[in-house]
């Protein structure tokens, strides 16, 4: 028996090309969701025990404050607490500023963020892709839950 090396195939396996344009999206995506979640309560609310209501609809389902508590979650890792100047900047950005026109919101922070916008976005979208928070909505998207009857598991 010789020693034969293993053919390698003529077609070239393909390569994962980065997805830029779907982690920005991502990134955009929830954090229009995250600005419009702002004035929350935070999930405190109150009723009437005799009105007779149905409680809630699906306990399973994640509210607007898990979405917001998530988000946070990947600003913090993608933005160290040490880099108060950069959070300060990011939160003018990106959180506290917002217009009907995306074309403002892109030139706002491009004159707050500077050149370290794009690697950000690209950073936190790719978090937000792998941590299941994009897409929102949809098949797998965050907010979709499957309701299964209680019973044989």
């Amino acid at each position: 028996m010789t020693n034969q090396k293993p053919k390698k195939s003529l077609a070239r396996e393909k390569s994962k090309k980065p997805q830029f344009a779907k982690r920005k999206r991502a990134f955009d995506s929830v954090m229009e969701c995250y600005r419009s979640a702002k004035d929350t309560n935070g999930g405190i609310g109150a009723m009437v025990i005799g009105a007779g209501g149905k409680g809630v609809m699906n306990p399973v389902r994640p509210t607007l404050t898990d979405l917001r508590c998530d988000v946070d979650t990947v600003v913090n890792k993608c933005i160290p607490r040490e880099q108060v100047e950069t959070r300060l900047r990011f939160r003018a950005a990106y959180i506290l500023f917002d217009s009907v026109s995306s074309i403002d919101c892109e030139v706002f922070a491009e004159k707050i963020m500077g050149s370290m916008r794009h690697n950000l976005e690209q950073g936190m979208g790719a978090q937000f892709i792998a941590r299941g928070i994009y897409p929102l909505y949809g098949k797998k998207g965050y907010f979709t839950t499957i309701r299964k009857p209680r019973g044989n598991v």
